[in-house]
């Protein structure tokens, strides 16, 4: 694997000292609004909760919502797409759901847990309209905790589960059995001490953040991998910090990683030089995207996401200090960034015209974003009336690509 680094920094380089950041043309689509008393397409007395929409390639929209009249808040399943929207699931009370996930056939994966136990993995049919349980707890592996189900176009369901001794493995069923893919630890052979949430491409990709150790070793200074899962299971390591291997120009990563069909990873990671970076991973090579100091004052550590063609999402903020969305492409790096929307811009609401801003010093934006194949993007973020003295509430919106 080799590193296409210097080069293509020399052209980010270049390119911010002649060209700001542009705007690639969207539209945007509000989906729904959450406010306390007077909410748009959301239930009364309902909000979003530090939580991740996604978005398939027709437009259709899930997000986890909480609300509840009473003293203990339930989760539902918010369900959208040009008929209108619905709630298509509630949790049992004092239970939750995971965030749910989402594929081109409108089929919604999640779990429903609590803090001590889990309820299993659980499948909305969009066609029936009926909510189903596909995966129990137990099993063959003793999985006593399931989390982070995601659901691919092939109908297959990769999750994280945790066995009876507290070993985490990655699981990935399908028409109704399950197999391990990666699994964690068991005693004092050197294995992986932890796995991260993973990302699943709508053809089976799989990618995600490793730390490499014995059993209970989960210190920040112990080995961190990036590991690729092929369709086949072919497994390869495509990014390594300097705890793992010395000659790295990488000294950690964020958690998060996002995987397309076509194999590509995308990942954010601090370099050598102590600055952050989102990078991409293609066909044997590491790509820089975009650089602290070279053309953004700052990256968020959430996860950025890239589409089949290679498009790839990410929240920063801009070298004038606006928080925003990024978008980046595989296939120019080292062109000007392009913002989607960033702070104080004005969005068009159900209320009219507002701003996204809010009145306190915390990120508009909420949590991770979402991308499809047709370069749509799906966010949460604050918003204020145009004089920024009135709160209007949290929307959802989709970003349509203009080409």
């Amino acid at each position: 694997m080799k590193t296409i680094y210097l080069t293509l920094l020399i052209s980010i380089l270049v390119c911010s000292a002649f060209a700001k950041q542009d705007n690639r043309p969207y539209t945007f689509a509000l989906q729904a609004r959450a406010h306390q008393s007077a909410p748009y397409n959301m239930p009364p007395q309902s909000y979003f909760l530090n939580n991740s929409p996604d978005l398939n390639n027709f437009g259709q929209v899930v997000v986890r919502i909480m609300g509840g009249d009473g003293s203990m808040p339930r989760s539902g399943i918010w369900y959208g797409d040009h008929n209108g929207h619905k709630i298509v699931a509630v949790s049992k009370e004092t239970f939750f759901f995971s965030d749910p996930s989402l594929n081109d056939a409108g089929t919604v994966a999640f779990e429903e847990y609590n803090i001590d136990e889990s309820k299993g993995v659980f499948l909305y049919n969009n066609e029936t309209e009926q909510v189903s349980k596909v995966i129990e707890v137990g099993g063959p592996f003793i999985s006593l905790a399931l989390r982070d189900p995601i659901i691919n176009n092939l109908g297959q369901i990769l999750y994280r589960a945790k066995d009876h001794i507290g070993v985490r493995s990655q699981l990935l069923w399908h028409e109704g059995s399950s197999q391990r893919i990666l699994t964690e630890s068991r005693n004092e052979q050197i294995s992986y001490s932890y796995l991260f949430k993973a990302s699943f491409s709508s053809n089976g990709y799989i990618a995600l953040k490793a730390r490499v150790g014995k059993r209970g070793a989960l210190a920040n200074d112990m080995p961190d991998q990036i590991i690729l899962i092929d369709p086949n299971g072919k497994q390869t390591i495509i990014a390594q910090d300097q705890n793992s291997d010395p000659e790295s120009n990488f000294v950690s990563f964020a958690n998060g990683v996002s995987v397309s069909s076509t194999g590509a990873v995308v990942f954010v990671a601090q370099t050598k030089d102590l600055k952050h970076g989102v990078f991409a991973y293609f066909n044997g090579d590491i790509i820089p995207i975009a650089q602290t100091s070279v053309n953004l004052s700052s990256i968020d550590l959430f996860t950025p996401k890239i589409n089949k063609h290679g498009d790839i999402a990410f929240r920063g903020v801009t070298l004038d200090l606006k928080q925003a969305i990024f978008v980046a492409s595989l296939s120019d790096a080292g062109q000007p960034l392009r913002v989607v929307i960033a702070k104080d811009d004005k969005i068009k609401t159900d209320l009219g015209w507002a701003k996204a801003s809010r009145s306190d010093s915390h990120s508009i934006f909420d949590a991770n974003i979402a991308i499809n194949d047709n370069g749509d993007i799906l966010f949460k973020c604050f918003l204020m009336d145009q004089k920024g003295t009135k709160y209007l509430g949290e929307g959802l919106f989709v970003a349509r690509a203009q080409l």
